[in-house]
């Protein structure tokens, strides 16, 4: 034997289907359960607590619930809402507050540059060259 794992199919009885259909639609929670339960299926008593536990049991340390928020706002940057959008969604009143918590990394930028349309070709040359690294350049603009 060569090790590989042959897996067959084997239709399920019908008694054994209709059991454990039963069974799936007795898990389907109903309107007025709760979202949030802990490992005993009883509801949160303090979001602080779980979450607390959870970080623990994961192993993750130096993460607070806060950051939280800074992820969400981050992901809806990344994904193209707009600031409007993102303000509501995070029920924030002002676009400065909104943007506080949009943190986008550097290979993200770099690929929002990347998108922009190349100026090759258009006769435009430049008269200036630089002995410095890309990474070394910086451009102040100044009224």
């Amino acid at each position: 034997m060569n090790g590989s794992i042959t897996v067959e199919y084997v239709p399920l009885h019908p008694d054994l289907a209709k059991a454990l259909k039963e069974l799936y639609d007795d898990r389907i929670p109903a309107p007025t359960d709760p979202v949030l339960v802990n490992r005993y299926n009883k509801p949160w008593r303090s979001w602080r607590t779980a979450f607390e536990n959870a970080r623990e049991r994961v192993g993750i340390s130096d993460f607070h619930f806060q950051d939280l928020r800074h992820c969400y706002g981050s992901w809806l940057a990344k994904n193209g809402t707009d600031i409007k959008a993102r303000m509501d969604l995070m029920r924030h009143k002002t676009p400065s507050m909104t943007m506080r918590y949009s943190h986008l990394s550097v290979e993200y930028k770099r690929s929002a540059v990347a998108k922009l349309p190349s100026f090759s070709g258009l006769g435009i040359e430049s008269h200036q060259s630089s002995q410095q690294s890309e990474e070394e350049k910086v451009v102040a603009f100044t009224k």
